[in-house]
């Protein structure tokens, strides 16, 4: 083989290699634009508290809705810190929400409302 054949085939070999590193690595990129929920507030008077299954049954005026609480959920009773198990039926709340997917509420925060439109 002489010089001129050894070149082309090491130029060759050169090209299809970096054509496969960079396949490869648009290929094993992540996906950095993780876009984050969008908040909203909903006001409504507490219908039903499952301490068990963590949610609350809402009613507002769209109508019953659930509401899925975590436990990171921050829960206040006027000026202070309080748990799921403290809510009420009957109580007149502001959640602070999130939907993940369509239909679905997770709560961020849950806190007594003195009238139901504040």
């Amino acid at each position: 083989m002489n010089k001129l054949s050894i070149i082309i085939v090491l130029t060759i070999s050169a090209m299809i290699l970096a054509l496969k590193i960079t396949s490869y690595s648009q290929e094993n990129q992540t996906n950095s634009t993780v876009s984050t929920p969008e908040l909203k507030w909903m006001y409504g008077t507490i219908a039903q508290v499952s301490f068990v299954k963590g949610f609350v049954l809402v009613t507002t005026e769209l109508g019953y809705l659930t509401v899925t609480v975590p436990d990171n959920t921050t829960i206040m009773i006027g000026p202070k810190k309080a748990s799921l198990d403290e809510i009420k039926t009957e109580d007149l709340v502001r959640i602070q929400y999130y939907c993940p997917e369509p239909g679905k509420y997770t709560a961020l925060s849950i806190s007594e409302s003195k009238k139901e439109n504040e």
